[in-house]
């Protein structure tokens, strides 16, 4: 998938949410005490070499969008 691909299906997924929506990941990067940490970690919820997603939860509404890839 190309960049803008990838770019335009994010902007897709997130023009379901609003403001109030909650957001999680499977990286650390971004939780409390993690967020000037160097380098990278996640958990991989797939067999994949690499993988990243978000849960999405607000008002009604709940989506997931999860990428993968192999090296």
């Amino acid at each position: 998938m190309s960049d803008t691909e990838a770019r335009d299906l994010a902007t897709a997924f997130l023009d379901h949410f609003n403001d109030e929506t909650r957001f999680l990941t499977n990286t650390r990067r971004f939780s409390h005490g993690f967020e000037n940490e160097p380098g990278f970690s996640w958990e991989p919820v797939t067999p994949s070499t690499f993988d990243l997603g978000v849960v999405a939860e607000g008002d009604g509404v709940t989506g997931i969008l999860w990428f993968q890839d192999e090296d």
